[in-house]
């Protein structure tokens, strides 16, 4: 009786065993460490081909976070690596000779992956066609990827109005508030934006003039939030500013103290 108990108590501990196992499969990517496939956290870029032959339309022009999807089967490459739109619609292919890709997707990614894909017209000579990129984001795990693809998305489509010196007061606050959510977002995941642009210092204390002339002190004092931004300002600009911003937390907690007295 007791040699059928152990066997019993052995064979749940194997069963237990193999579930993890798989379960840790499941939820983990398996690196395996060769010289083809990538073997670092990795942001590839490719310019895309085949966009002319797949029938797209002005709302297929965009940018949108997409997949890239092996197809072995392909008879004319069987490194072919095909690119689809958030729609599921298939954009083009990734550039021919893109093995060490294909074999990383194929090993790793179980043969597909999310990526940021941008579709656009673009001129040669004196035609206009339709022409693409994407960038694809390697071994990073499931929740990483989300978050790197939002990182990537906004820089994609935000950096050119980061740049600009001159804003409308709502779009440059706002622009702000995306740009601190990022900023969260990028530090969550330890990933480095020193590469990516910024907003550009002068509107803070721009905003700061402006709220202070519309009494909206809840705003002003808002702006202490992007303080990273102040050392680029002069000495004697960033010490107005940083006065703006004590006077309208001042006047914040003097109007509460008067409406809870």
């Amino acid at each position: 009786m007791t040699y059928l108990i152990t066997i019993v108590i052995i064979l749940i501990i194997i069963l237990l065993v193999v579930k993890n196992s798989k379960q840790y499969k499941s939820n983990h990517l398996v690196r395996k460490n060769n010289s083809r496939t990538i073997v670092k956290k990795t942001i590839k870029k490719y310019k895309l081909a085949g966009v002319t032959h797949q029938k797209l339309n002005s709302s297929d022009r965009k940018t949108c976070i997409g997949k890239v999807i092996i197809e072995p089967n392909n008879q004319y490459d069987r490194y072919a690596i095909a690119v689809y739109n958030d729609n599921g619609k298939q954009v083009g292919y990734m550039p021919r000779g893109a093995t060490q890709l294909f074999e990383t997707l194929s090993q790793i990614h179980n043969g597909e992956v999310s990526a940021l894909v941008d579709i656009f017209y673009e001129r040669n000579g004196e035609n206009w066609w339709y022409s693409g990129e994407v960038q694809v984001p390697l071994l990073y795990f499931e929740e990483e990827q989300n978050k790197l693809l939002k990182i990537l998305f906004f820089f994609y489509t935000k950096t050119f109005y980061l740049e600009r010196k001159k804003h409308k007061k709502d779009d440059a606050f706002n622009l702000l508030l995306e740009w601190q959510n990022i900023v969260e977002v990028a530090e969550s995941i330890n990933f480095s934006l020193a590469s990516y642009p910024k907003p550009d210092s002068s509107w803070i204390f721009k905003l700061s003039t402006d709220f202070l002339n519309s009494n909206d002190y809840k705003k002003l004092a808002y702006l202490k939030n992007f303080n990273s931004l102040f050392d680029n300002l002069k000495p004697i600009t960033k010490k107005n500013l940083l006065n703006r911003i004590s006077k309208a937390s001042e006047e914040l907690k003097n109007k509460t103290s008067a409406k809870n007295g």
